[in-house]
């Protein structure tokens, strides 16, 4: 499973909740883990995870562009990622059960006409005051897993079925609103991924194994109660419509990408 399968975790200011994440992935994963990096004054705390975790590559953008960071460096590094059948990709704020990522290739590799898999969000008790309702769509038991869809928090293509869909938001084939950002945003996201799934007549599986949405903790306050007071929510509010905008997108060839190849060295790609 391991040498033909990638994990790209898009990692961003909260390096407790990556550390957390990453250390959950590898009791069930032993192959290729890249960290797509957005810049914040955590960086130094990333590059030091990255190292102690012996993780394949660390890429940094030169501007934070939120998600489309993901989209970008996917767009300009098709050759690298033709040796992996899987690429898993995740918004790095998820602790998974020992079991996810296995079930996740078991799902694809044993079920052709399932084209992409994620894992089952857990609502845990401590989610009780969050509006997880509205945030975590129905699943359909299907065989041996679900059907279903959700969000960008761990989920796993097939290598044509991802670069299938590129193709198609190149196109502007799906244009829908983005969470936060504009309503006509024709980049990587979750409404775009399902819209592509739904009018391709293709199936989305969920796992049965689940993981913690652990991003949920940052909109909690010190008694459980929903809010969005933390120091990682006020720095997303300044620039949470701008990275999920087309503008992102129509100037995309002014963002670059960084290799990290030591702590405190980088190159340009």
């Amino acid at each position: 499973m391991s040498s033909n399968t990638v994990i790209i975790m898009l990692v961003y200011f909260n390096y407790d909740l990556v550390e957390r994440s990453i250390e959950s992935f590898i009791s069930d994963f032993q192959g290729d883990i890249i960290f797509i990096e957005n810049p914040s004054i955590h960086s130094d705390k990333m590059r030091e995870i990255g190292k102690k975790y012996n993780i394949c590559s660390h890429y940094i953008c030169n501007e934070n562009i939120g998600g489309c960071a993901i989209e970008l460096f996917l767009r300009s590094n098709v050759d690298m990622l033709k040796k992996y059948n899987y690429i898993a990709v995740t918004e790095s704020d998820m602790v998974i059960e020992k079991g996810c990522i296995s079930e996740l290739v078991d799902i694809l590799s044993n079920n052709i006409e399932i084209d992409i898999a994620s894992i089952q969000l857990d609502i845990l008790p401590k989610y009780k005051n969050l509006p997880t309702n509205l945030w975590v769509p129905p699943i359909n038991k299907y065989k041996n897993f679900y059907l279903g869809y959700t969000g960008f928090q761990f989920i796993m293509f097939r290598r044509n079925i991802l670069y299938d869909f590129l193709q198609k938001l190149a196109n502007k084939m799906h244009v829908n609103n983005i969470a936060g950002g504009c309503n006509d945003f024709y980049g990587l996201s979750d409404t775009n991924l399902y819209d592509y799934i739904l009018k391709n007549g293709m199936k989305w599986a969920v796992t049965n194994t689940k993981g913690d949405h652990i991003g949920w903790e940052k909109y909690l306050d010190d008694d459980g109660n929903f809010a969005q007071t933390c120091d990682y929510c006020k720095e997303r509010s300044h620039h949470l419509y701008y990275t999920r905008s087309n503008e992102v997108l129509d100037n995309i060839h002014k963002f670059f990408f960084m290799k990290i190849i030591d702590v405190s060295v980088l190159y340009a790609i």
